[in-house]
């Protein structure tokens, strides 16, 4: 009986991470493209940061290149 009850909650709290990591995903993909591709992990970490999403520079990073995104780098002309 006790092995059912955990094999729920683990199920459940799977299901939850699943739901965060998806709205996490979500909230990269609008500041991405609200900035039209411009910003990268650490603009897009500081942000999220100041919504009150706590997350670090490589997450954001490791979640970009999940999600397949890039930002674009200017050449700089010397």
């Amino acid at each position: 009986m006790l092995y059912t009850i955990k094999k729920e909650i683990d199920y459940f709290s799977e299901i939850n991470n699943q739901n965060i990591t998806i709205k996490f995903y979500q909230a990269i993909i609008k500041i991405y493209s609200d900035s039209k591709g411009i910003y990268g992990a650490p603009k897009i970490s500081a942000i999220l940061n100041i919504q009150g999403i706590t997350c670090s520079v490589s997450k954001v990073s490791r979640a970009m290149k999940v999600i397949g995104i890039k930002s674009i780098v200017s050449k700089h002309f010397t």
